[in-house]
C-alpha cells in the first residue's frame, strides 16, 4: 500500500513539477517581454520629445527678432520706412530749391543707412538725428524762400519778404551747425570706410548749403525802390 502511494506520489512530481516550471518561466518572459516594451515606448517618447524640441528650437530661431533671416529682412522694411517718413516733404515752386531738396533726400537715405552700419550705433544714433534734422530744415527753407517771394510791382517798391528771407538764412547757420557736428562724428569713428562715407555726404551737405546762400543773394540782390529800408528794418 505504502509503496502504490509512494509511485503515484513520483508520477504526479514528473506532471506537475515540469508545468509549474514552465508557468513561472512563461511568466518571466512575459514580464521581461513588458519591460521591453516599456523600454521601447519610454524610449519612443524621448526621441517624439526630442524631436519635437528641435522643431520648437528651428521655430524660435527663424522668428527669433535676433537671429531669424526673415527678421532681418524685416529690419530693413523698418530702415526702408524710416526714410520715406523723414525725408523732405514740401514740394517748391523753385526749381533750384527742387534740385537742392532731391539732393537732400538722397543725404539723408545715405546717412540713415551708414548709421545702421556703423560699429558704434551709439554714434549712428548721432547720424540719424542730424538726417532727420537736416531734412526737416530742408523744408523750413524752401517754404521761406516762396514765402519771399512777390509779385512783380511789389518786388519792385519794396523788395522781397526779408522776415521770409531771414527764416532761410537761419537754416542756413543751423546747416553749417550739423556739418560741424558730422565731422565731429567723423572724427570719432575708427573704421576707414565709415569715415569715408561720412566725408562724402558732408561734402555734399557743403555744396548745397552753399546753394542756398547763392540762392538767397539772388534773391537779395534784385531792384527794388525801397528795398534796402526794408532790409533794416528787419535786419537782413
Amino acid at each position: 500500500m505504502f509503496k502504490k502511494t509512494l509511485f503515484y506520489l513520483l508520477i504526479l512530481s514528473l506532471v506537475f513539477v515540469p508545468a509549474v516550471s514552465l508557468g513561472i518561466s512563461s511568466d518571466s518572459k512575459s514580464n521581461q517581454n513588458g519591460q521591453n516594451v516599456k523600454t521601447q515606448s519610454q524610449n519612443q517618447s524621448e526621441e517624439e520629445n526630442a524631436q519635437s524640441q528641435n522643431q520648437s528650437t528651428v521655430r524660435n530661431q527663424t522668428n527669433n527678432p535676433e537671429t531669424g533671416e526673415m527678421t532681418q529682412e524685416r529690419s530693413q522694411e523698418e530702415i526702408r520706412l524710416e526714410i520715406e517718413e523723414n525725408q523732405p516733404e514740401y514740394t517748391p515752386d523753385d526749381s533750384s530749391a527742387a534740385d537742392r531738396k532731391k539732393i537732400t533726400g538722397k543725404v539723408v537715405e545715405n546717412l540713415y543707412n551708414y548709421s545702421y552700419e556703423m560699429s558704434d550705433q551709439i554714434l549712428g544714433a548721432k547720424v540719424r538725428t542730424t538726417a532727420k534734422a537736416q531734412s526737416q530744415d530742408e523744408d523750413v527753407a524752401n517754404e521761406a524762400i516762396d514765402g519771399a517771394k512777390r509779385n512783380s510791382f511789389a518786388q519792385f517798391f519794396i523788395g522781397p519778404n526779408y522776415n521770409r528771407l531771414n527764416e532761410a538764412k537761419q537754416v542756413m547757420e543751423r546747416n553749417r551747425l550739423r556739418i560741424k557736428e558730422l565731422q565731429q562724428i567723423k572724427s570719432q569713428v575708427e573704421n576707414s570706410d565709415e569715415q569715408s562715407q561720412l566725408e562724402n555726404q558732408i561734402l555734399v551737405l557743403e555744396a548745397q548749403n552753399n546753394a542756398l546762400e547763392n540762392q538767397l543773394e539772388t534773391i537779395n540782390r534784385k531792384f527794388s525802390l525801397l528795398g534796402w529800408l526794408f532790409r533794416l528794418i528787419y535786419q537782413y
